[in-house]
């Protein structure tokens, strides 16, 4: 604590009054020599100039002790009141649950694709502007085209329903749409592109995981041909998107997770707060047919706000390794990722 202007005229009074003492007394030996007396009158106006120095530089030494001790006490106040507001928000922001979208290019120019390939070129041959509307979209909805300056047709986009997927259970559909799991690990776990032995394929029981969910449209759980349970018309069962891009030769795939997936979750990550520092881990892929994994769009689905706090993870920033022919991603997660919520 600095000195205050009292503080400071208080010392410059005790120095003054000491000083003009002393003077008064020394000026007695322009009548003569001082005498004992005044020598000890000059002693005892410097001793007592001293201790009252001394008893005012104790008391401020006090002061600011209080003034320190005050001010560490208000700091570890703010300090509580911080915790308590960041452990509200925790509770405010609650994850429970995660929405997934994945999408990733597969190569069109493959043997175990050709009769897919060959099917799809026919059908943009023989179809006519009649057969889609002004946007593109065919008479059910579940295709939609593109076309190029010249009005040729360039790329199909298939949803799920469409008769242009591949039958359910089809070598075609397993390359189009592999069984795809994701994780997301405790933070003490090792990075998973290091030891791809390990992490290449989940097991549902890995204790490396706090997050383990599949994604919509693997085709050994869903049917993208089926649009509903009875065939009544009600819910989509798998939720999936297939670009084919003809110029190029290539899928595009697009997975969004739904509702009815398998899921589990240990409970640790309780809010948005407490995911940064863990792995996402992406598993399924085959590198024989797979060109790139070009983005995961990770929504944690919080309480009382529902989607919120989306990241979308590029090709750029996902960590790839392979085990033998399979391939798979990583992401470790930063505080930065969710930035609609207060850190």
């Amino acid at each position: 604590m600095w000195p205050t202007i009292s503080s400071i005229v208080q010392a410059l009074s005790i120095v003054i009054g000491a000083v003009f003492g002393v003077l008064g007394t020394l000026s007695k030996e322009s009548k003569g020599p001082l005498t004992r007396d005044d020598k000890i009158k000059i002693a005892g106006i410097i001793v007592a100039a001293v201790l009252a120095l001394s008893l005012f530089g104790l008391e401020l030494i006090q002061k600011a002790k209080d003034h320190a001790d005050k001010l560490a006490e208000m700091a570890e106040q703010v300090k509580q009141q911080t915790k308590l507001i960041s452990e509200v928000r925790r509770g405010l922001y609650r994850v429970i649950d995660y929405d997934v979208t994945v999408s990733y290019t597969i190569s069109a120019d493959m043997p175990q694709l050709a009769a897919l390939v060959s099917h799809l070129n026919r059908y943009i041959d023989v179809s006519s502007e009649s057969d889609f509307d002004a946007e593109g979209r065919s008479k059910d909805g579940h295709n939609y085209i593109t076309r190029d300056k010249d009005g040729k047709i360039t790329d199909i986009t298939m949803f799920e329903g469409s008769s242009l997927i591949p039958s359910y259970g089809t070598e075609e559909l397993k390359l189009l749409l592999p069984s795809l799991d994701l994780g997301i690990l405790r933070v003490g776990a090792p990075d998973a592109t290091s030891d791809p032995a390990r992490f290449h394929r989940f097991q549902w029981e890995d204790h490396e995981a706090d997050v383990l969910l599949m994604i919509a449209g693997s085709y050994g759980h869903f049917n993208p041909r089926r649009i509903d349970d009875n065939g009544n018309g009600g819910r989509i069962t798998a939720k999936i998107m297939i670009v084919y891009d003809r110029p190029t030769k290539t899928f595009k795939v697009t997975r969004f997770t739904a509702r009815d997936r398998v899921m589990s979750n240990s409970g640790s990550i309780v809010s948005l707060k407490d995911i940064s520092g863990h792995q996402l881990v992406l598993t399924g892929f085959d590198a024989r047919f797979t060109i790139s994994i070009d983005t995961i769009d990770v929504q944690p689905v919080v309480v009382g706000f529902g989607f919120s706090g989306s990241k979308v993870i590029s090709q750029w920033d996902l960590k790839t390794a392979m085990a033998g022919n399979d391939l798979f991603v990583a992401y470790r997660f930063k505080n930065s990722d969710f930035g609609s919520f207060d850190k």
